[in-house]
């Protein structure tokens, strides 16, 4: 008897044909009348997503990292159509060429029965290709309706901070609109955006997402022409790398501004002389490693400190206006600092340390013979298998489990101290890489909370 999956994708709430619960229960008939058992735990469901690409399927993601398991856990993938699957012939092919030679699992469509001729693999490419059509098609057409509402002054998009929207128009909603006078208010008389970050913060103002006001949102605000009574919208997309929206369209709206003409083009005025002495650095990867990097915490706050140049740290969050307590100090000051408390602790036995969670790895060997052991015994009630055989296979995957998951030895205070103070040398030798300080840092440092006002670190060993 095969193991299928099910996988199940459905665009907007109006497809009723294409409901997560229809295409479920058809793909249970399917199976039940193919001799396929159906587990729970393979029935991946993914609503309002797009097929066009997989990078934001979570549940297709967590089925191909499952299916890349060994021994494989499912032999089948049903679908309701092709198109379930993916709407892009690169991802379609890839995929299930990957599953299909590589992993062994098929790729199934219950309503567009084919076989493994070649007539039935010209078949599935030009359902592919009618897929792409159709997705793309559909796409141009969004587009082009959302454009004529463009052309026509009305709203093409969520109200920003500052308004609702009621019968298709922006109505101003007279508290956040409050706020965003005096955004523009204080910015045009010289108050620096931090500041104003950290003001609106102080009266516990969220924007409309329920989160803290940052530096980025109060550029948002700044940038937006909706504010003056005009409407934004990148009519052939948005542009990479436009950080300023250059590159959109500006018509007049139907609703009323919230700020002057004058006061917003005297923003924009501003803006640009900011933007002339600090122009938009792209963020890339920074290769650079440092001793401390992603370990130590701000005191205020809980956010990382990142590194501000060369040599220095400061709260990330702070940096972006969510923080109200600076945390800025030499790197290479914190690091001796922390060498030296850690040292002492680990002499004095003044310390505490924590379990260190199961890693990745393991877990995950944990979770594939759980799911061995489900098999075995289903294999077993449907007859597939005998008490025997079943009785062997369950002794041989609890050998395992219990090995994985058999608690580690307790370990004393000085056995733990004797085993780590060695590494201080190491992290102290300058000829010891920065990532590999990192590493080894890591390795039995949870985190440190600094406390920059009562210059005071807190230490959470593993």
């Amino acid at each position: 008897m095969l193991t299928a999956a099910a996988y199940i994708r459905v665009s907007t709430d109006d497809q009723v044909e294409y409901s997560p619960d229809s295409q479920l229960k058809a793909l249970r008939s399917y199976a039940q009348a193919h001799n396929m058992t159906l587990p729970e735990e393979y029935i991946y469901i993914d609503e309002g997503i797009t097929g066009k690409s997989v990078s934001k399927r979570i549940a297709f993601n967590k089925m191909i990292s499952a299916a890349k398991t060994k021994p494989k856990p499912f032999d089948v993938i049903l679908v309701w159509k092709f198109s379930r699957f993916a709407r892009n012939r690169q991802d379609s092919i890839v995929y299930k060429s990957m599953l299909r030679k590589d992993l062994g699992i098929d790729v199934i469509s219950i309503t567009e029965n084919l076989g493994d001729d070649k007539i039935s693999i010209l078949i599935e490419a030009l359902i592919e290709a009618m897929d792409e059509y159709y997705s793309i098609n559909l796409g141009q057409e969004v587009m082009r309706g959302l454009n004529e509402k463009f052309v026509r002054g009305e709203p093409v998009a969520n109200p920003p901070f500052g308004y609702d929207i009621v019968d298709k128009k922006y109505i101003i909603n007279e508290l956040q609109a409050a706020v965003v006078r005096d955004i523009y208010s204080k910015f045009v008389n010289g108050v620096p955006i931090q500041r104003i970050v950290q003001s609106i913060n102080d009266l516990g103002i969220k924007t409309n997402r329920g989160n803290i006001f940052l530096h980025r949102n109060i550029i948002y605000i700044l940038r937006n022409p909706v504010y003056a009574g005009k409407l934004r919208f990148a009519s052939k997309g948005r542009i990479k790398d436009d950080y300023y929206n250059e590159y959109s369209d500006v018509v007049d709206g139907k609703h009323e501004p919230i700020i002057s003409n004058e006061i917003w083009e005297r923003a924009q005025f501003l803006l640009n002389e900011n933007r002339k002495l600090y122009p938009h650095k792209h963020k890339k990867y920074n290769k650079t490693e440092y001793m401390l990097r992603g370990i130590i915490r701000c005191s205020n706050c809980g956010s990382t400190l990142c590194r501000v140049g060369d040599k220095y740290l400061q709260c990330h969050l702070y940096q972006k206006g969510g923080c109200n307590e600076s945390h800025h100090i030499s790197m290479k000051v914190l690091e001796k600092n922390i060498l030296n408390a850690v040292e002492n602790q680990l002499l004095n036995l003044s310390f505490d340390f924590v379990q260190k969670p199961i890693v990745d790895n393991q877990d995950i060997q944990i979770q594939r013979l759980e799911a061995q052991l489900e098999r075995a015994k289903k294999a077993y009630i449907n007859g597939i298998d005998s008490l025997a055989e079943y009785k062997s296979n369950k002794t041989s995957i609890m050998d395992q489990l219990n090995k994985l998951k058999k608690p580690c030895a307790p370990i004393t205070k000085q056995e733990y101290a004797a085993d780590k103070i060695h590494l201080i040398a190491v992290l102290r030798d300058e000829n010891t890489p920065p990532d590999a300080k990192n590493r080894i840092l890591r390795s039995f440092i949870k985190n440190i909370i600094y406390d920059k006002k009562n210059n005071s670190l807190k230490i959470f060993f593993y």
